[in-house]
């Protein structure tokens, strides 16, 4: 299987076949693309590839670019599922990557260290020798740890420069990736790979482009050499020269670059074509669109309902013609007729004057540029979901990725309480021993020493005064907040209200401790950071009297790491948090500090990501996420004859095996076959026929029909006929409903209260 054989299945845009012409000198080392979203980067990458014809390694920085890249070689005519692979070992002619694949900076600490000491030790032998560098080296570890970290640390920058740069430091560059990354690059280096292709290369500013660097250089020296291709939308900005030069040095000066006007122009600019998620707008957005659309409505009842309109109106059907339109109009001046000019049809029509499609940065020629024609862009209508595509779709809506997840975008409210710096593992410790703790207010000066001469306090005594204060605190059963004293009692009552309030609702426990945040960002340019929760314990709040307050005590669910972040870490940026379905466990409980060192060495892959050693008390739903995780890990969902239908068959009527009672046939039932204790019309009757005959069907009723009458009569029909039955419903007011209905029929005792604090 290779590239052989292969040719576009569509036609190329005219700005793209320019592009193609101006890199037809790829094969012979690098080219480098900047182009806007919708230029069919993508299809010009695999069509550079193509031409090359030698197996080829896409990176790209999400799964979703790299799972497009796989899709796009259909439209070569290729199978994606036989000649792409996001295997870096497949033997295929394209493999498909992220970037986050080639491991991260945290994995080659130990050996950018060892490394950065053997570069120290030979820096101080240049003064007094081999064996005397040594012993100086070990004495200023031993005596001046400070000072020690400190040349470590200069060394390991240099190291990092070096592998962007090529500059040579005395140490194998293969030596500093760490094993796991080191390992994969022998691999691909020795698979025969003859293009390497960067998607979004504004990301290469830092370890992947060092990796990558790496890699290209045993590709070179190879046989055949290594064609690299560069793709990006925008160029990046690099913080350091250092930065700079590794993305300069990976991939040199742009070649080409694609103007957006262009695309306008030939009607190409497509950014509908990428996937959109809607979703409900923010109390401000939505505040804002109310404003702006009662303008409007104002704005349009003048125009439509007063004179304007028909003052308008007027003006038009009596506006003069021929000879009598240009009565009043004066000639033009000299100077204006100088200034204008004749404008040819093409701008007439509205195509303007013709845009040139790109710019050719380097080389013969540079700056040349060549006008194109505009095309119309066709739009293909939406094509129905495949059953496979109907459940992914479903499973899509239930895991819920947007900035609206609290689990994904915590923001602070009136009924969230942020403590202070506690130590967060002897915080869960204290919790899970004493299962109960109080909260107070801030420190104030005379507790906790004027915040201002912590610092000089801590430096003359060795003592942080704060910090043994809080675990005093936190040892006396006590945690603090930082709030003052009204702020606090303000939010207690809210979250006491609110959690009584959803507890009745839902029978749910929505309270919890979160322990631990991740400060992360969308995307590589977005300035605006993003709070999750790593860790949460389920709380429940008790109000102990008005003068003592309240008091958060541990509920009996289980401690919850933050699932729907570890999935969103994993579809959006290929990150894997070495953590199981269940937290780690310690002495005392969960192991928080294994929690938080995970999603520490996770988030080293990706710039400016932190994880935050902060607690908060607030509340999180995971419903949908257990809804969710039904549907993901249930291979034999497909079994079900409903579920089957609802997948496959949606818009066809179900077909089932059992018969169906006509509503005329009812009287001649048995009435001894018929266990009703409620009252029961023609209707509601057929329906406890239709569940005692086993029958799949949806019951409607407006608010005062009786179906809770209806599913009282259901579920002793189904207990007469030796049945079992789960009664499911959204809210907890439902539930009892139908259990008293129960205690009054005398089934009560068969039923099991689920929702019900007694049933713990």
């Amino acid at each position: 299987m290779s590239w052989d054989g292969l040719a576009p299945r569509f036609e190329w845009r005219p700005s793209q076949r320019h592009l193609l012409e101006l890199a037809g000198h790829v094969a012979d080392g690098r080219w480098h693309l900047c182009a806007p979203p919708g230029a069919g980067k993508t299809l010009i990458g695999l069509e550079l590839a193509r031409q090359v014809g030698r197996p080829t390694l896409a990176l790209a920085p999400t799964t979703a670019i790299r799972d497009q890249w796989r899709a796009s070689v259909a439209q070569f005519g290729a199978d994606p599922a036989t000649f792409t692979s996001d295997d870096p070992a497949a033997a295929v002619p394209l493999r498909c990557v992220t970037y986050q694949l080639l491991g991260n900076p945290g994995e080659a600490d130990d050996e950018l260290r060892a490394a950065a000491r053997r570069l120290w030790v030979a820096e101080v032998a240049t003064e007094v020798g081999p064996e005397a560098a040594e012993a100086r080296v070990r004495a200023t570890e031993e005596g001046d740890a400070k000072r020690a970290g400190r040349e470590i640390g200069r060394h390991v920058r240099a190291l990092r420069r070096s592998l962007g740069t090529g500059e040579d430091v005395g140490v194998p560059r293969a030596q500093l990736l760490g094993p796991r990354t080191a390992t994969l690059v022998d691999q691909l280096a020795s698979s025969g790979l003859g293009t390497v292709v960067l998607d979004e290369c504004h990301h290469l500013l830092d370890w992947w482009a060092l990796v990558v660097s790496v890699l290209v250089e045993r590709l070179a020296a190879a046989p055949g050499g290594v064609a690299v291709i560069g793709l990006t939308a925008t160029l990046p900005e690099p913080a350091s020269s250092r930065e700079a030069g590794n993305y300069e040095g990976l991939l040199g000066p742009v070649d080409a670059e694609l103007h957006l006007a262009a695309l306008v122009a030939e009607g190409a600019l497509a950014p509908w074509r990428d996937g959109v998620r809607l979703v409900p707008p923010a109390p401000d957005e939505a505040a804002f669109l109310d404003r702006w659309q009662g303008e409007l409505t104002t704005s349009l009842d003048d125009v439509l309902v007063g004179e304007a309109l028909v003052t308008w109106a007027v003006a038009q059907i009596s506006a003069p013609t021929g000879d009598d339109a240009l009565a009043g109009v004066r000639p033009a001046t000299p100077d204006e007729a100088a200034a204008t000019r004749e404008v040819p049809a093409g701008e007439q029509a509205g195509a303007g004057a013709p845009i040139p499609p790109a710019t050719h940065r380097s080389g013969p020629g540079a700056d040349a540029v060549e006008p194109v024609a505009a095309e119309p862009a066709a739009v293909e209508p939406p094509a129905e979901r495949a059953p496979k595509d109907r459940l992914e779709h479903w499973k899509g809506k239930l895991l819920d990725l947007t900035m609206f997840n609290r689990l994904l975008n915590f923001r602070e409210t009136r009924k969230t309480i942020r403590l202070c710096e506690h130590d967060l593992a002897a915080l869960e410790d204290r919790l899970q021993q004493s299962g109960k703790l109080r909260v107070r207010s801030r420190p104030t000066l005379g507790e906790a020493d004027d915040p201002r001469d912590l610092e000089l306090a801590a430096q003359r005594t060795g003592v942080d005064v704060r910090a043994e204060f809080l675990a005093d605190e936190l040892r006396s059963g006590r945690l603090r907040a930082e709030h003052d004293d009204e702020d606090l009692d303000a939010r207690l009552v809210e979250i006491y209200r609110h959690a009584r309030t959803s507890l009745e609702e839902s029978g749910a426990n929505t309270l919890y401790l979160a322990v631990g945040f991740l400060r992360w960002f969308e995307t590589p340019e977005s300035q605006k950071p993003r709070r999750a929760p790593l860790l949460l314990l389920p709380l429940v709040i008790e109000r102990l009297s008005v003068q003592e307050g309240f008091r958060f005590v541990l509920d009996d669910a289980e401690p919850r790491l933050n699932q729907t972040l570890l999935q969103l870490l994993q579809r959006d940026f290929d990150l894997r948090v070495d953590l199981g379905e269940e937290p780690p466990e310690d002495e005392h409980g969960v192991d928080v500090a294994a929690v938080l060192d995970a999603f520490r060495v996770a988030a080293l892959a990706m710039p400016r990501w932190e994880v935050v050693a902060e607690a908060c008390v607030g509340f999180f739903s995971f419903t949908k996420y257990l809804m969710w995780l039904d549907l993901a890990a249930r291979d034999d969902l497909l079994a079900s004859p409903v579920l089957r239908h609802l997948v496959q068959t949606p818009g066809e009527r179900f077909e089932q095996d059992q018969p169906e009672v006509p509503r005329g046939e009812l009287d001649d039932v048995d009435p001894a076959e018929i266990f009703c204790p409620k009252d029961a019309d023609s209707s509601q009757l057929a329906a406890v026929l239709a569940g005692a005959a086993g029958r799949t069907f949806v019951l409607e009723g407006p608010p005062g029909t009786g179906k809770s009458q209806t599913i009282t009569n259901l579920i002793v029909q189904a207990l007469a006929n030796d049945k079992r039955v789960l009664f499911v419903a959204e809210k907890r007011a439902a539930l009892e409903v139908v259990q008293r209905r129960l205690h009054e029929v005398g089934v009560a005792p068969f039923a099991l209260e689920l929702h019900s604090s007694k049933s713990g």
